[in-house]
């Protein structure tokens, strides 16, 4: 059984979510440049790394492989999928098998970018130079969503891109570079009949869809606003301690309860 994560609003949180009720009962987990950036609940920290000793446990994000490393936290898993699809690590490592396949998918991509990023950045909604991450999609930022959004339709071509704007973060992203792309191949890989997957933003979307439960917290943009076909379940709290709900409802999965 692969059990996949979202680490952002999922696992992770950042220091909004705290309180002086609640501050006692999470671990800071993320520093950069002296500041404090992510927490996870002391139950979620610590039950997380007892399933791994279970079942799977892989974290899945779209941050880069840099970003994600900064969390000590995740490196007892095996695995771990970044770049939200476009990179799998293998023991803190680059696994070369799909960092092949993804260098020959990114191969008919290469002008491509390059032409997105000009577009983009002559754009007057965008507010920082677009950026290439990790070399597997385009980032930048925008401080209009609307009239963003209503540019990206008219300039990206959606048969080839996919795109999406997660508050001023703005990610052009090759079709074929998915999470859902990724864990498919580590279920493969692994020899895994069973996808557990838990998550909250529209990035996570195929990734939910391909698994055999799906799990969101009742915050994340996906709970109110998409509908799925099959049953998922739905975490009862929302905020950062729905990540203790998320792992209780993986526990009574793989104990078949």
């Amino acid at each position: 059984m692969i059990f996949a994560t979202d680490l952002d609003r999922t696992m992770i949180y950042s220091s909004k979510f705290l309180n002086q009720e609640n501050e006692n009962k999470v671990t800071l987990v993320e520093v950069l440049e002296g500041k404090n950036i992510s927490y996870m609940s002391n139950y979620a920290l610590k039950e997380l790394e007892e399933i791994n000793k279970k079942v799977f446990v892989v974290p899945v994000t779209t941050r880069s492989i840099q970003q994600f490393t900064r969390i000590e936290t995740f490196k007892y898993c095996e695995y771990a999928i970044t770049s939200n699809g476009g990179t799998i690590l293998h023991k803190s490592k680059i696994l070369e098998d799909w960092e092949n396949h993804i260098n020959k998918i990114l191969e008919n991509y290469k002008d491509k970018m390059q032409g997105v990023m000009d577009n983009l950045n002559k754009q007057n909604v965008i507010i920082r130079d677009c950026t290439l991450v990790d070399g597997k999609f385009i980032f930048t930022k925008t401080d209009n969503v609307e009239e963003c959004e209503k540019k990206l339709e008219q300039i990206i071509d959606k048969s080839i891109w996919n795109f999406t704007i997660q508050g001023q973060k703005v990610y052009v992203i090759p079709k074929e570079i998915t999470k859902s792309n990724a864990i498919q191949f580590l279920k493969k890989r692994l020899k895994q009949n069973k996808v557990i997957a838990a998550g909250d933003g529209k990035m996570d979307k195929d990734m939910l869809e391909i698994a055999d439960i799906a799990i969101l917290p009742k915050h994340g943009e996906l709970f109110l606003k998409y509908k799925y076909n099959k049953e998922k379940l739905i975490t009862v709290d929302d905020g950062i301690f729905s990540a203790d709900e998320i792992i209780r409802q993986v526990k009574k999965i793989y104990k078949g309860e």
